[in-house]
């Protein structure tokens, strides 16, 4: 990922979501990691960034389609998968 960041490609992303690590303890250090990032080394402030869902390796399990339109919200913290992911 930091080599997709150095080519700068964050900066035409419209939005980022990360899923919560296999682990117990809580994802918080990391969610702040991940801003501190975003915002100040790589200048993307206004960058919607949501961390700790459950998808991927995450308990529950949730795949997340491929090419699926989706929407970001984070005044509400949503995230939703507009489209069927299966054709």
């Amino acid at each position: 990922m930091i080599e997709y960041l150095r080519k700068g490609y964050l900066q035409i992303l419209k939005g980022v979501i990360i899923g919560k690590m296999r682990m117990q303890s809580g994802f918080e250090p990391y969610a702040e990691r991940i801003r501190h990032v975003v915002t100040d080394k790589y200048h993307c402030a206004d960058l919607p960034v949501m961390a700790g869902l459950n998808f991927g390796h995450s308990s529950p399990v949730f795949i997340l389609p491929y090419g699926a339109e989706a929407e970001l919200d984070i005044d509400s913290l949503r995230f939703s998968i507009l489209e069927s992911g299966v054709v």
